[in-house]
């Protein structure tokens, strides 16, 4: 496709809350061909659907303006890792979820080296002592106590050292779908939560049902 087919494409996915995969937007060489794929799909939309591609659109519209991403370029399946730059992946993971109104999504993890790391020195600092207290019995309830404080001194300082090591995403979170499927947990559990204003979930049902009922012609 060209440019101005996959703008046309995204304005159409925008307008009515749905998502049309590149396979099917290569067939609709027609507007008529446009009108029965988006009917299509219309038809088939519930609220859970309306929700999660509202989700996905307001999340294409803050990733473009917070990480300069084209918007032409980020699909459900794009992956996070091309997304979000790793130079200032923390900084800008922040402004993204304020951006976005929540504060549940994946939190960044230290690399698997780092951890790796992390853990052998505090084993490390407990095995060594134990090991020379168990070669001194005398003094065993020492050594014991010793590598206790040491440990602990060992993955507290590690921890708070390693911090802004924390730039790389949690298993299971390896593309643009992944995020909003995350983001779709979080909406569907305020919506059902009964300490929530009734008038929250009436506005969400509410604009499901326009764009259901939105006409092309």
């Amino acid at each position: 496709m060209g440019l101005d087919a996959v703008e046309l494409v995204m304005a159409v996915e925008e307008k009515f809350s749905i998502s049309i995969m590149d396979e099917e937007a290569s067939k609709a060489l027609t507007v008529g061909d446009l009108k029965r794929l988006v009917r299509a799909k219309l038809d088939v939309a519930d609220v859970a659907g309306c929700l999660t591609q509202r989700a996905f659109h307001l999340i294409r519209k803050n990733a473009t303006a917070e990480f300069g991403v084209l918007r032409h370029n980020l699909r459900p399946y794009t992956p996070l890792e091309s997304v979000v730059p790793q130079s200032t992946r923390r900084e800008s993971w922040q402004h993204f979820q304020a951006a976005l109104g929540v504060a549940q999504l994946p939190e960044l993890i230290r690399p698997y080296a780092v951890n790796l790391t992390i853990t052998v020195l505090i084993l490390s600092s407990l095995v060594v002592p134990v090991w020379y207290g168990a070669l001194h019995p005398q003094h065993f309830g020492r050594w014991m106590l010793f590598s206790a404080i040491v440990a602990s001194a060992v993955g507290w300082g590690s921890a708070q050292l390693t911090g802004p090591m924390k730039t790389k995403f949690k298993a299971g979170y390896d593309n643009v779908c992944d995020l909003r499927g995350s983001w779709w947990q979080i909406i569907r559990s305020w919506l059902e939560n009964p300490e929530q204003p009734g008038g929250r979930k009436r506005r969400f049902r509410a604009c499901c049902v326009r764009s259901s009922s939105s006409s092309l012609a």
